[in-house]
């Protein structure tokens, strides 16, 4: 059963200009990957996740951070080893970027094969294909340890697999499917809809058919018995993975342990749907290609009126995990790129239809899809800033490994790293801000003995530390939150303060009503802590007032000369600057 792409005639158009141009902007996207991978030396939290899952994986470390899929792990297991043959840095991440760069070189090849494929390599297909898939959330996110663009380009498989299972049949196509679809949701767990979408788009599908034209019952029944194997290969791999993880619960209840408790992580704040802004899709359309949403309306009604099955099925699949999306709580912008192959497939026959019928409208059509993408230049060309390279690795530079730290080091709230950009992706939480908080720990090894976790540095007083411990401060955790503001620093409510500090004996001399730091080290802050019984909060300064240290110290009449144990500021950060000082 054969059903023609629309508007493309027998055999397939495929002009050599066209794939011409299509490698051209390859080997440019090729080389602005793997320029990034060489600056970008910083991550997201769930990136830094994905890697202490590769070292689990590889016996390096013990626990596994049960939030997040094995899947990506599982891809960056050799880049992971290579890491950790060649003694890298804990927190140096190029070789792992690399190899997302070669995962998004898949997944954009990839996706230009399924197009010219279904629509001849012809121009309109490379307009959809630049219009959907380079965008700013690509470009934001390409860089970086990402879950949500790759897998895109299995979607597409998926859907494209089904299409031919459903029409011809095949046992490698169905193991195909099984495994990709399993691959799917062992890399997030809400990706599971993915096969939903499929099965019901080859419903729907088959019912707008004539009956004469359906399939056969046994391929219908095949797809659903590979979504039903991908299933319990799914079921069975994270109730085994999770063992440890949910020790009292049964085999059974693993796997729905996971969505359950990250849907109660945010109950304290009023719950997901009140932290997550509910419409941050439809304020950030901008992100997901402006000439790709406006070939949208006509895209989804010609693909589905002219289209063949794939591309009806490809009409479905995206209403229905757009609808999804929309309606699960949890909301970044970034969730959506998963779905740029498949707004490519769709609005190809849109531009079809201005390229072919409409003559005087077609290079207004190119022009204003290279300027669409060229708008993502200044997102490309941001790496270039500092912090993507040191901000991490600078600020923890004066934290020893776990086989040099001699003494404890002291953690209490997650670290967070602000991006210097000037503009973030309206109301989305976690934009533009890494966090870092227990991957730390398995990232460089620290033994229980060496990790002490905090509630916050106020809880400490002079007696828990002693001479050479460290600590690593964080007043507040930085996200956006309402009333969400435009721009990327102005809309970060929080005023994070934070620092790597080291205990020591600090001598102060009283000069009048404040206390100054004795010696050549006097130009560095200091944090005092409270003496046992008190109720003080730490101070923080490069002096001190008399009654302040008096307070903290338990002093009724407070000495010219006073020696305390307290802490020294090797690195601190506020909102918008960082400032290191050295050891003496």
């Amino acid at each position: 059963m054969q059903h023609r792409p629309v508007l493309v005639s027998e055999p397939l158009r495929r002009s050599r200009t066209v794939w011409l141009c299509f490698w051209a902007a390859f080997g440019i996207l090729a080389g602005w990957l793997a320029w990034a991978a060489v600056m970008v030396n910083i991550d997201f939290d769930d990136g830094y996740a994905t890697i202490a899952n590769s070292q689990h994986f590889l016996g390096i470390s013990s626990g596994l951070f049960w939030e997040r899929g094995p899947g990506m792990a599982w891809l960056l297991l050799p880049a992971e080893w290579l890491a950790h043959a060649l003694a890298l840095h804990p927190l140096d991440v190029h070789l792992h970027h690399a190899t997302m760069a070669l995962l998004i070189g898949f997944y954009l090849v990839a996706t230009w094969w399924i197009l010219q494929r279904e629509f001849g390599a012809r121009v309109p297909t490379l307009l959809a294909f630049l219009a959907a898939l380079l965008t700013p959330v690509f470009f934001s996110y390409a860089p970086f340890i990402s879950p949500d663009i790759f897998p895109g380009v299995l979607v597409l498989l998926l859907l494209r697999l089904a299409s031919d299972l459903i029409d011809q049949g095949g046992r490698r196509r169905w193991w195909l499917l099984v495994a990709i679809g399993a691959l799917l949701a062992l890399i997030k767990q809400v990706y599971a809809l993915v096969w939903c979408a499929v099965l019901l788009s080859q419903l729907i599908v088959a019912l707008a058919l004539p009956r004469a034209e359906r399939a056969g019952a046994h391929r219908a029944a095949a797809l659903a018995s590979a979504a039903l194997a991908s299933g319990a290969i799914t079921f069975l791999v994270y109730s085994v993975l999770l063992t440890d993880s949910f020790p009292d619960s049964s085999f059974w209840e693993r796997p729905f342990k996971v969505p359950e408790i990250v849907g109660q992580m945010y109950e304290i704040d009023g719950g997901a749907a009140v932290v997550f802004y509910p419409w941050i899709y439809l304020r950030n359309l901008s992100a997901y290609g402006i000439m790709a949403l406006l070939a949208l309306p006509a895209g989804l009604l010609l693909s589905w009126r002219h289209g063949s099955a794939f591309q009806r099925s490809a009409v479905v699949s995206l209403v229905f995990l757009l609808a999804c999306m929309q309606l699960i709580s949890f909301k970044e912008v970034r969730y959506l790129a998963l779905l740029a192959p498949l707004l490519a497939v769709v609005i190809v026959p849109a531009f079809v239809i201005v390229w072919e019928q409409r003559p005087r409208a077609r290079w207004l059509v190119l022009a204003l899809v290279l300027l669409d993408v060229a708008r993502n230049l200044p997102e490309a060309a941001r790496l270039r800033d500092p912090f993507y390279r040191d901000a991490m690795t600078g600020f923890l530079a004066e934290l020893p490994s776990a086989k040099d730290l001699g003494s404890r080091l002291f953690v209490d709230r997650p670290l967070s790293f602000i991006a210097p950009d000037r503009t973030a992706f309206y109301a989305d939480r976690y934009h533009r801000i890494t966090h870092l908080g227990p991957q730390l720990r398995v990232l460089y090894g620290f033994s229980p003995e060496q990790w002490r976790q905090l509630g916050n540095a106020g809880e400490l007083d002079q007696t828990q530390l002693r001479a050479g411990d460290y600590l690593l401060m964080s007043t507040n955790v930085a996200v956006r939150s309402k009333p969400f503001l435009p721009g990327n620093l102005e809309s970060i409510h929080s005023s994070p303060i934070q620092g790597l500090l080291i205990a020591e004996t600090i001598e102060l001399r009283r000069e009048g009503n404040w206390y100054v730091v004795a010696g050549a080290a006097s130009g560095v802050p200091r944090m005092l802590l409270r003496a046992p019984g008190t109720q003080q909060s730490p101070a923080v300064g490069y002096r001190f007032e008399v009654a302040r240290v008096a307070s903290l110290s338990g002093y009724d009449a407070p000495p010219e000369q006073l020696s305390v144990l307290g802490l020294r500021f090797l690195h601190l950060c506020q909102k918008d600057q960082c400032q290191a000082f050295a050891l003496r």
